[in-house]
C-alpha cells in the first residue's frame, strides 16, 4: 500500500497510463509496416514500450529492418500519429477519471511530473486539451535524461526538478519495466491496468505498491481514507487575516490606480426609483415593505446606476471617481464551488470624458486593474509562501465573437475556460449583444454598459480547472446607446423611470466602472476550493455534503 505521509510529489508516465493510446499506437505499426508488406512482429509493442523514439528506431532497424535508416522510421512514426495527439477533441485519449486524479493531487498539494517516452510535441497538446498541462511543475523525457525506463534516470531527473528525495516520490506506470527502475530509485509505485500490458498484470500486482483498475474509484477510495483529499493551505485564522490583507493591498493599489475615493453606498433602494439592476434580466430581488413610507424596497443587486448619481452628487471632476462596498443577495443562484447567495464586492465608478468612450480607453483601464491583482497576489504570496500565485504575466483581450468564431460548437462557458486555459488571464469583451450565431455569449442589463464598450477580467484558475470571473466592467451607456440597448430588449418604457430621464436628459455624466468580487478574488488568492472558505453564507444540503466529502471548510 502506497504511504501518502511520505508522498510530496508524483511522477506520470503518459501513453498507457494517463491516455489510452494502445489502439493509437496499433494502428501506427499496421500501417507502418504493411507499407514494407510485414504484419507487426508478435510481441513488438511490448518490447518497445519503455523506449523513446530514437531508442525504438535504432531496435527496430538492428532487429527487423536493418536495411533501412533511423531518422526515416522516426519521420514515419510522426507523420502516422502527430495529428491524433495534436486533434482539438485529444482529451478522449484520457482514461476516466485521470485528470480528476490529476487535479485532485494538485490540489492537496502535490509537485507534479510528467516522465515520458514520448515528446513534447505529442503529449503537451493533449494535456492542454484536458485541462491539466498547467498543473504540472515539469516535464522530463528520456532523450533528455539520456537513458530509457530500463534504467531509474528519468525518474530522478523528474525528482530533481520538483526539488524533493526519490523517496518523497509516487510513480503512476503501466510498464512493468519502468516500475523496476522506480523502486531502484527509492520511490513508491501505482501500476496502472492496461490493454498492452494485460499478461504482466500478475506481476505489477505484485511489484507495485498499488494497482489501479479504475482512477475514479481509486480517487474515491483514497479521499475517503483522507489520505490525499483537499486541504486548505492555510489555516482557519490564517485564512481570515490573508482576507484582511488581501482587501487592504488591493483597495489601496485600486484607489491609486483609477484615483477612487471610497464613499458609502446603500444595501437597498426603491423599486420605484430604476436604479437596481435587473442583471441578466431573470434575477428576482428580495424585497420588502418600509413601513414609514409605505414604499418597496429592493436589496441592491448591484450600484451600477446609483454610482452615477453618486458621482454627479460628489462632483468628482474627469478621470476621478469612487469606489465602495457592495453587498448583496441572489436568491435564484445556483449554489456550487463559485456561486453563493451573499455577493460582496467593491463597486468602483469614474468619470469619463466623451473622447474616452473607446475600447483603447477600455484596455488601458484593464491593464491597471490588473497590475493592482498582480501586486496584491505577490505581496500575499511574500507574506504566505504555501501560497501559489496563479496569475498570468499579461491579460489578452478577446472578443466573445471571436469566442464563439474560434469554437463555435462549444457553449459560452467551454469557449471562456477553453481560452484562458491557453492564454491565461483575458478580459472578454462587448458581452451583451446577440452575435452571428443570433445568440448572446451572456445577458446584461440593458441600461448598464454600453454593450460594445464593456467585458469581464477572466482568470484561468487550475484548482477547479475552470474560467473564474473576478470582475464585470464597462463603460456606462450613454444616451444613444440606452435608447438603441433598450429598444433591442422591448423595454423602452424604463425610459419613464427618473434614472433613465436624467441620463437622457444629460443631468449625469459620462461613466465607466464595474465589480470586483471580493470573495471570488479572495478565494483565487488563498488557492481555495470553495468560496465558502471565504465567506458566511446558506448553503444546501448538497452543498454541506460535498464539502464534507471533500474536506472543505466552510465558514
Amino acid at each position: 500500500m502506497i504511504d501518502w505521509n511520505r508522498v510530496r510529489a508524483v511522477i506520470f508516465d503518459m501513453d498507457g497510463t494517463l491516455i489510452d493510446s494502445m489502439h493509437i499506437w496499433q494502428d501506427v505499426d499496421e500501417q507502418f509496416f504493411a507499407r514494407r508488406g510485414m504484419p507487426v512482429p508478435q510481441g513488438y509493442q511490448e518490447e518497445i514500450a519503455h523506449l523513446g523514439f530514437r531508442e525504438c528506431a535504432r531496435y527496430t532497424v538492428e532487429k527487423y529492418l536493418p536495411q533501412e535508416r533511423e531518422e526515416t522510421l522516426i519521420a514515419e512514426w510522426r507523420e502516422l500519429s502527430l495529428h491524433r495527439y495534436t486533434s482539438p477533441d485529444a482529451a478522449k485519449y484520457f482514461k476516466a477519471g485521470a485528470p480528476s486524479l490529476v487535479r485532485a493531487l494538485y490540489a492537496a498539494g502535490k509537485r507534479l511530473s510528467l516522465a515520458t517516452a514520448s515528446s513534447e510535441e505529442f503529449f503537451l497538446p493533449v494535456l492542454k486539451t484536458g485541462g491539466v498541462a498547467d498543473l504540472f511543475s515539469a516535464f522530463v523525457t528520456v532523450d533528455e535524461a539520456g537513458k530509457n525506463k530500463s534504467f531509474p534516470d528519468v525518474f530522478l531527473l523528474c525528482a530533481k526538478k520538483l526539488g524533493v528525495r526519490p523517496q518523497e516520490c509516487l510513480v503512476f506506470e503501466d510498464n512493468l519495466t519502468a516500475i523496476r527502475s522506480a523502486k531502484a530509485a527509492g520511490m513508491q509505485t501505482a501500476a496502472v491496468s492496461d490493454g498492452q500490458t494485460l499478461a504482466h498484470h500478475p506481476a505489477l500486482r505484485a511489484e507495485a505498491d498499488d494497482f489501479i483498475e479504475d482512477f475514479y474509484a481509486f480517487l474515491k477510495q483514497i479521499n475517503s481514507e483522507e489520505k490525499i483529499m483537499y486541504t486548505s493551505k492555510l489555516s482557519l485564522i490564517e485564512t481570515e487575516r490573508a482576507i484582511r490583507e488581501i482587501k487592504t493591498v488591493f483597495e489601496d493599489a485600486l484607489s491609486q490606480a483609477l484615483n477612487l475615493t471610497r464613499i458609502s453606498a446603500p444595501l437597498f433602494v426603491t423599486r420605484s426609483s430604476g436604479l437596481n439592476d435587473n442583471l441578466n434580466g431573470v434575477e428576482r430581488p428580495v424585497s420588502f415593505e418600509v413601513k414609514a413610507t409605505g414604499e418597496t424596497a429592493e436589496v441592491v443587486h448591484s450600484l451600477a446606476k446609483w454610482k452615477r448619481y453618486a458621482l454627479a452628487k460628489y462632483r468628482f471632476g474627469v478621470r476621478f471617481g469612487l469606489y465602495t462596498d457592495m453587498n448583496a443577495i441572489r436568491r435564484d443562484e445556483d449554489m456550487d464551488n463559485l456561486h453563493s447567495i451573499y455577493v460582496d464586492q467593491w463597486d468602483w465608478e469614474a468619470v469619463i470624458c466623451r473622447e474616452d468612450r473607446t475600447l483603447e480607453f477600455l484596455k488601458i483601464t484593464v491593464k491597471k486593474i490588473y497590475a493592482a491583482l498582480q501586486k496584491t497576489a505577490e505581496t500575499l504570496c511574500r507574506e504566505y509562501p504555501a501560497l501559489d500565485n496563479y496569475l498570468s504575466d499579461e491579460i489578452s483581450f478577446v472578443t466573445t465573437q471571436e469566442l464563439e468564431d474560434a469554437y463555435p460548437e462549444l457553449t459560452p462557458k467551454q469557449r471562456e475556460t477553453k481560452y484562458v486555459r491557453e492564454h491565461g488571464s483575458a478580459f472578454i469583451m462587448q458581452i451583451g449583444g446577440r452575435l452571428k450565431s443570433g445568440k448572446k455569449h451572456d445577458g446584461r442589463a440593458p441600461d448598464y454598459d454600453d454593450w460594445k464598450l464593456n467585458g469581464d477580467i477572466v482568470l484561468y484558475y487550475p484548482v477547479l480547472d475552470c474560467a473564474f470571473e473576478i470582475s464585470s466592467m464597462g463603460i456606462r451607456v450613454d444616451a444613444e446607446s440606452l435608447v438603441q440597448q433598450l429598444n433591442a430588449e422591448n423595454c423602452a418604457d424604463r425610459l419613464e423611470y427618473p434614472f433613465h430621464k436624467a441620463l437622457v436628459a444629460g443631468e449625469l455624466p459620462l461613466t465607466m466602472g464595474g465589480g470586483i468580487g471580493q470573495s471570488r478574488l479572495c478565494m483565487f488568492l488563498l488557492n481555495k476550493m470553495h468560496v465558502g472558505e471565504v465567506q458566511v453564507s446558506l448553503w444546501d444540503k448538497a452543498t454541506e455534503e460535498y464539502c464534507k466529502e471533500n474536506n472543505i471548510t466552510l465558514m
